[in-house]
């Protein structure tokens, strides 16, 4: 990222009326700057996660809004959006649809080892209560992958959700 750009618009009047603790204050930042370039808008997402790093809905829009903006996966451009993913799990380590965009993001970019390790890593930073979110991404993806894995990860899943027993069988 630019030095200068991040100083002019750190230094703007726009983000001295905002309150840096706001999650609102950064929304309607970046309302203001709807139709200034990627660079511009990619910087005040950093700075607004650098004040209020917990903040879902940032990351949420800052993930989804480079998904929009890197639509080649495979490339260079997959992979800030894999960054982005793993930075905001860092802070949100518990919320489900993080994980799952995460596994998918991996999935798309065919890296099955590591989309594998993801999704255990999801059904061990969830609580168990969340686990029914994650469980059938992870089937689907283990079913696709073939035999091993795929009947490694449904019997797993059988093993602790008794219902899907019936389906397992059949």
């Amino acid at each position: 990222i630019d030095d200068a750009l991040v100083l002019e618009i750190s230094s703007s009047d726009e983000l001295r009326r905002v309150s840096v603790y706001s999650v609102k204050s950064w929304l309607s930042l970046l309302e203001y700057y709807e139709r200034a370039g990627w660079k511009e808008r990619r910087i005040i997402y950093e700075l607004a996660l650098r004040r209020v790093p917990r903040s879902y809905k940032l990351w949420l829009l800052y993930i989804r809004e480079a998904e929009a903006r890197c639509s080649e996966w495979l490339g260079g451009k997959g992979l800030i959006v894999k960054r982005l993913y793993e930075r905001g799990l860092v802070q949100l380590h518990t919320c489900p649809r993080l994980w799952l965009g995460y596994c998918q993001i991996l999935w798309h970019r065919r890296e099955i080892k590591n989309c594998r390790y993801g999704f255990d890593r999801a059904l061990r930073a969830l609580p168990v209560s969340q686990h029914h979110l994650i469980w059938p991404a992870y089937t689907t993806f283990a079913l696709e992958c073939g035999e091993p894995l795929g009947s490694l990860v449904y019997h797993r899943r059988c093993m602790l959700e008794r219902e899907q027993r019936i389906e397992f069988a059949e």
